[in-house]
């Protein structure tokens, strides 16, 4: 019943946008639509520089937010089931202040010249840290680390508007286009990746929170390099 009426909401806001959203297709907007192309984007070098971060670190954050931070706190952290439905309410309602609470500073923030590259810069490696906190605690890892987890990770966001940002009005929409697509095939394969990661630690021997630990790790690892990458490609920013 729950999925069924969340496919009815869905199909009533596609009936309501497609009866009320007014067309915005002019003659100016096509020859803008003309100027640049998916390719163009691709090409980018910024945007090629955030494709590890959009498709493992930001894939991978959303896929322990949305499949792995419940499993954790059950097998790994004892939690029951009521337990953790009620941790994973609370990690993301504080989600979802935060994101709220972000975006109205961010703008003060950044009329005080701390600008979005930077708040990455320094903001990513906390979260590394608060996921490493995670991985050393195994069993004692609850709630609360996966909130500050997810917390401490919100500077992923700026990735958004920084690629947008990067390109002329007429690529805007498809840069942003691209990288939710790798956002989605990112937590997709972070998804599978991790549990398969967790599994073959078992297969080989290894106990239920060892196996959490080393696919965690191997996550962390991932987002390190990815971490680099943009590093390596942004020096001068």
């Amino acid at each position: 019943m729950i999925f069924g009426s969340v496919a009815i909401i869905i199909l009533l806001i596609i009936i309501l946008t497609l009866l009320f959203i007014p067309s915005w297709k002019s003659e100016d907007s096509k020859e803008e639509q003309n100027e640049g192309s998916l390719s163009d984007v691709w090409k980018n070098k910024f945007f090629r520089s955030t494709i590890p971060l959009g498709l493992f670190n930001y894939g991978g954050m959303v896929a322990i937010q949305t499949l792995w931070a419940g499993p954790w706190m059950v097998r790994v952290a004892g939690y029951t089931p009521l337990e953790s439905a009620t941790g994973l309410f609370w990690i993301n309602t504080t989600m979802l202040i935060a994101f709220f609470i972000f975006g109205y500073i961010l703008p003060k923030i950044t009329k005080l010249g701390l600008e979005s590259m930077k708040l990455m810069k320094l903001g990513l490696p906390i979260s590394y840290l608060s996921l490493l906190f995670i991985i050393i605690l195994g069993e004692n890892a609850g709630a609360l680390h996966f909130t500050l987890y997810i917390l401490t990770s919100i500077v992923l966001t700026l990735t958004q508007p920084a690629v947008a940002l990067s390109f002329p009005t007429s690529l805007a929409g498809k840069s942003l286009t691209s990288f939710n697509l790798l956002i989605f095939v990112g937590t997709f394969i972070m998804q599978w990746g991790i549990g398969l990661i967790i599994d073959l630690s078992q297969f080989l021997g290894k106990g239920e929170i060892q196996s959490f630990q080393i696919s965690f790790s191997a996550y962390l690892l991932i987002c390190i390099f990815s971490y680099l990458y943009f590093l390596l490609n942004n020096r001068n920013e």
